[in-house]
């Protein structure tokens, strides 16, 4: 008989139980019996891969614990799905390890090759949901981010197409931004091509993006193409978002789920995760796969897998397009994105795919305003003009369209003056012995200038050289920024903060009085006496009188190393190290 067990609710989330998960497979089968023994084959491929009556017979405790049970039978009942049966296997999380790549092997790996079997859907358990914490944004805080309001549809369109050069790719990004769409991504088949190079590519768009934003006001962002090599994703994507990027897209077909959940997963990225369904096609069964079973039903492909591995939005071919998606399966997948059943935050359904601008009434009619709108070659096709095209693009949904900047829309230098006086009604001066506040800007608009009056990340505070001797050869690529200790305050103690380029370094030095380093940002090592630590994002290192120490950024790294040194305030001259001498004879790896 069909076991029954008590659903319970966990985490503030429908899940199926603390210790075990759930998947609905789908089947064909002329009858209960034939069903039953299709699950058991499944239930014993899927885990141990050995005939049932051997396992039962010689490990009886891997039978009880290890092997799928079914739980669930359901035949349906329609003329058209004659002969079909749901069934519900019940898995042990332990059979997965909690690791997303078992996982996917237990729900359907050798199954998958078989014909005339479909997931339908999955329900995880507690340990599960836990070890996939899903997305970090969702529909919401994308729209938080490019400030559309709940229930209005968001616009995005891709950058075209593949062989333009660097240069052509930031005007598109420009035009689009200043015409108002939300999200402007990479079409995804441009890579790290000759024509436009990743890294050139993404910091040309991302000034486009700043450039148009700061003349219109609003907050568009660009999503770059994050698909290459694994060993370079994580390279590829820190590097976007210290360049400015608002979002990232994956394609998980080519680069795996795995690499999404784990980007996804990484606190010091923390960027939306846009998915795209390219090679996604051959996990599908449906109206692909006409008069079969196969795959992965079309909502769990292109909304549950992604949300499990933190995409923020998932995109997918709208009905109409150029792939033949019906509406009942684009309707599943809007539904799936929105629902707020499950452990996870709704995500962004995003349908595209050969859509056009005169068809959005029509997709907005059948698929509601809660979603994103991703149109391409219509936008390009509808004039030479790409900024009134985006325009026209945003006007279409109904939304109300962006207020376009004009020659003579610069600020005054009376409005200029009343900005410094609202400032300093907030913040108390950064000079004197008082209580103040210093706002950190986290998008940093400093000139950058050495010593020029907000030029650092806080408000009114100045950027500095690491020490007043700029050519001195005993460091090179620091920056320092005094925080606490030298505008008049009186504490036994001075806060600052230091950023290190790749490829920096602090002087070899000693000293008699103390310092603590608190990493902020990036990563770095830092030499104390015969010793070399790593350093990563709120690591500590004390440093006593008299060790030497020096603090670095490898050349290798993509973003500065950044850290909060608290230090006496009234303190010794260090005395530089000679990096060959005797006190270093036992370190290797120092900088100088």
């Amino acid at each position: 008989p069909v076991q029954e067990r008590e659903r319970v609710r966990l985490m503030d989330a429908m899940v199926v139980s603390e210790t075990h998960f759930e998947v609905d497979y789908v089947v064909r089968a002329k009858t209960e019996e034939e069903a039953r023994d299709q699950a058991n084959k499944i239930a014993h491929e899927q885990t141990v891969e050995l005939p049932a009556s051997y396992v039962s017979e010689t490990y009886a405790e891997i039978a009880d614990h290890v092997v799928g049970k079914l739980v669930g039978l359901e035949k349906y009942t329609s003329e058209e799905e004659e002969d079909r049966w749901k069934i519900t296997i019940s898995y042990h999380e332990d059979t997965t390890g909690l690791e997303l790549p078992q996982f996917l092997n237990v729900v359907f790996g050798n199954t998958s090759i078989k014909p005339g079997v479909q997931v339908n859907d999955f329900r995880l358990s507690g340990g599960l949901v836990r070890a996939f914490p899903g997305p970090r944004f969702g529909a919401s805080g994308l729209r938080e981010a490019c400030g559309v309001e709940e229930g209005e549809p968001m616009v995005m369109t891709a950058l075209k197409p593949m062989g333009l050069s660097v240069e052509e790719l930031a005007r598109q990004t420009y035009e689009f931004a200043k015409g108002g769409i939300d999200i402007i991504k990479d079409d995804h088949g441009l890579a790290n091509q000759r024509w436009a190079p990743f890294e050139q590519r993404v910091e040309a768009c991302c000034e486009a993006v700043r450039r148009a934003n700061e003349e219109t006001g609003r907050r568009s962002i660009y999503a770059p193409t994050v698909c290459g090599p694994v060993e370079k994703i994580f390279q590829m994507a820190k590097f976007a978002k210290e360049k400015g990027a608002g979002a990232v897209l994956m394609l998980p077909g080519i680069t795996g789920f795995d690499s999404m959940r784990a980007l996804a997963a990484d606190d010091s990225f923390g960027l939306p995760i846009l998915c795209h369904p390219a090679l996604l096609g051959c996990m599908l069964g449906g109206s692909l796969t006409p008069g079969s079973l196969h795959g992965f039903a079309f909502d769990i492909a292109l909304c549950a897998l992604p949300q499990l591995c933190g995409a923020d939005a998932t995109i997918f071919p709208n009905v109409g397009g150029r792939f033949g998606f019906t509406l009942e399966e684009c309707q599943s997948i809007v539904r799936r994105c929105r629902s707020t059943a499950g452990p996870y935050k709704p995500i962004a359904a995003t349908p595209g795919g050969g859509m056009t601008l005169d068809r959005i009434p029509e997709i907005l009619q059948v698929l509601g305003r809660d979603i994103t709108l991703l149109v391409g070659g219509s936008v390009f096709a509808r004039s030479p003009n790409l900024e009134e095209n985006a325009a026209a693009f945003v006007s279409s949904t109904g939304r109300k369209p962006v207020r376009l900047a004009t020659a003579n829309s610069a600020p005054t230098q009376e409005q200029l003056d009343q900005v410094r006086r609202l400032r300093a009604l907030k913040y108390p001066s950064v000079d004197g012995n008082h209580s103040k506040f210093l706002e950190f800007k986290a998008n940093f608009s400093g000139s950058g200038a050495m010593g020029a009056e907000d030029s650092s990340h806080w408000l009114g505070v100045a950027l500095e050289n690491y020490k007043p001797e700029a050519e001195n050869p005993s460091w090179q690529g620091v920056t320092r920024t005094e925080l606490v200790g030298r505008r008049q305050e009186s504490p036994k103690f001075h806060v600052r903060y230091f950023e290190v380029s790749p490829g920096g370094h602090s002087s070899l030095e000693k000293h008699e009085h103390e310092h603590v380093v608190i990493c902020v940002k990036g990563k770095g090592k830092c030499v104390v006496g015969t010793r070399v630590w790593d350093m990563k994002p709120l690591d500590l290192c004390y440093t006593c009188p008299w060790d030497v120490h020096q603090f670095y950024c490898p050349e290798e790294e993509n973003e500065s190393f950044a850290f909060f040194c608290i230090v006496n305030a009234e303190r010794d001259r260090p005395v530089l190290v000679d990096p060959n001498g005797q006190e270093m004879a036992g370190l290797a790896g120092s900088c100088g």
